[in-house]
């Protein structure tokens, strides 16, 4: 049994998977003993949690004793997002469906990014509990669906999509976790459970084979990474995942790069959301948080220059063929696949009201109207990028969400919460979609430029609930945004505060309000 070394489960769950890998190497612990720790965190909180949803430990034991020592990360347990990533021959629900789950639907592909994790050394103990197949909407129906809860208060919500990711590795199941970002989808949950989530400059990690990183309408949008509680997990995560890959349209050439902790640099702050909407306001706190960071870069060296931001008002622009987005059209596709494998039409009873009344919008979007809306977003990318020239900035400061974090019964259908959605109005979509706005206000923008930004747990609201900061470069400019977060993770640590359910807690079992 693993604890026959002075290492446990307390200690272990402290350590990021940079320490979990040394530990390997030096031979204080072996990758078994690694992926035997976090099967016991997993039995033990995850039923307070719901962050797993398919558990593939025996398969991810397996592996640790196959694994070479000199990998990168030999045995470090991961879990992988139930979107996009695929490995063939392991569990594929397609978006947290339990249809396909309880199926026991495996993949017949490998993604590019899952035999870069594989080779990196990782075990993959399991898939991750998304929001609605990266829909980040609450829960119409919780026999089909479960929303995760966040560890620092079970009462209260983990954004998304990648929620499950980031509440196992903020709870300290694992000491990182996959996700994807479409429109913030790493980046909010991180900020709503304490992480660092990095979304990397689009193509810097391959969604290949099957997707491309420019030559699609919604998902070039989408980009692959990691959560992580440390910032050198995501510096040393970052070049095993990077470069171009067959297939892919380009490959990413690295600005020249800048001495760690070295040159001063030019920083913008806003605390004013990209988005315009009615009602939407940055709550008091999170600004608060983000103004404190900024006084924190300019002592650490850095100019510090209040900004006016680049704004988008998708209503008030000219809609030639009528405003679409994204998310129902990929839904809609996404589902027909599900029932190409499980041979048969689906049903509103297979993925829920919500699920399917979104799917049936995203149908009736014409091909002309997706087309406008990629152009719309490429006219943005244009306007953003002269904005950045016009300012001269280096890198842009923002909170990363526009509110504190959600309590469940945002999330939870009556009478557990409050989340209803009228299915007979024409505005389906306006209505699901609202809760998001004061989330997405500060991330979406950087999906659709393609610039490279970092969401870091610098505050704490008067709850002791989490409270995330961003940082955006421009594009290919990683090394500024993370040489800027090393420095403030070491002015401002974070390390030292930990959830309420916690694997590194004596009383984590009994931690937290109840299960979901």
């Amino acid at each position: 049994m693993w604890r026959r070394t002075l290492i446990n489960l307390t200690e272990l769950a402290r350590l990021d998977a940079t320490a979990q890998a040394g530990l390997v190497r030096t031979g204080d612990v072996t990758p078994t003993e690694l992926v035997e720790a976090a099967i016991e965190a997993v039995e033990l909180l995850d039923p307070q949690l719901g962050a797993v949803f398919i558990r593939t430990h025996q398969r991810a034991l397996e592996h640790a004793r196959a694994v070479s020592r000199d990998a990168p990360f030999p045995g470090v347990p991961i879990l992988v997002k139930d979107i996009a990533l695929e490995l063939e021959g392991y569990p594929y629900g397609h978006g947290g469906l339990r249809l396909l789950r309880d199926r026991g639907h495996v993949s017949d592909r490998t993604t590019y990014l899952a035999a870069a994790l594989r080779d990196a050394g990782f075990a993959f103990l399991g898939r991750s509990t998304s929001a609605l197949q990266g829909v980040e909407l609450g829960v119409s129906d919780l026999a089909l669906h479960t929303m995760p809860r966040n560890p620092w208060n079970t009462d209260h919500a983990t954004g998304g999509s990648s929620s499950g990711s980031a509440v196992a590795v903020a709870a300290g199941l694992v000491p990182l976790a996959h996700g994807n970002d479409g429109g913030g989808s790493l980046r909010i949950p991180a900020a709503l459970c304490g992480l660092v989530a990095l979304k990397p400059t689009r193509g810097r990690v391959s969604p290949g084979p099957l997707i491309s990183a420019v030559n699609s309408v919604a998902h070039a949008w989408i980009e692959e990474f990691v959560l992580t509680r440390t910032v050198r997990d995501t510096a040393a995560v970052l070049p095993l995942l990077s470069g171009r890959r067959p297939g892919d349209p380009f490959a990413p050439v690295d600005a020249p790069r800048t001495a760690a902790g070295g040159g001063r640099l030019r920083i913008g702050i806003t605390t004013t959301p990209f988005l315009v909407a009615p009602g939407l306001e940055t709550d008091a706190v999170v600004a608060r948080v983000a103004t404190e960071t900024a006084d924190l870069l300019a002592e650490l060296g850095h100019t510090a220059i209040p900004v006016d931001p680049p704004r988008y008002d998708l209503l008030a622009h000219d809609w030639q063929y009528g405003l679409s987005g994204p998310a129902p059209t990929m839904l809609a596709r996404d589902l027909d696949t599900v029932a190409r494998i499980i041979g048969r039409p689906l049903t509103p009873q297979d993925v829920g009201p919500v699920l399917w009344t979104l799917s049936e919008q995203g149908r009736s979007f014409s091909a002309l109207q997706a087309l406008e809306f990629a152009e719309f977003m490429q006219q943005t990318c244009v306007a953003v990028d002269r904005w950045w020239d016009e300012q001269d900035l280096d890198l842009l400061l923002t909170p990363t969400v526009g509110r504190r974090v959600p309590p469940m019964t945002d999330y939870l259908p009556p009478p557990a919460g409050d989340y209803a959605v009228s299915l007979d109005d024409p505005m389906t979509i306006a209505y699901a979609l609202a809760p998001l706005l004061p989330l997405v206000c500060f991330t979406q923008l950087f999906n659709w430029t393609g610039q490279p930004a970092v969401s870091l747990p610098l505050g704490v609201d008067d709850d002791g609930l989490p409270v995330g900061v961003q940082l955006a470069a421009r594009r290919l400019r990683e090394d500024q945004l993370l040489d800027v977060a090393a420095e403030l993770e070491t002015a401002r640590p974070w390390a030292g505060r930990i959830p309420a359910v916690y694997a590194g807690n004596a009383s984590s079992a009994s931690a937290g309000r109840s299960s979901p």
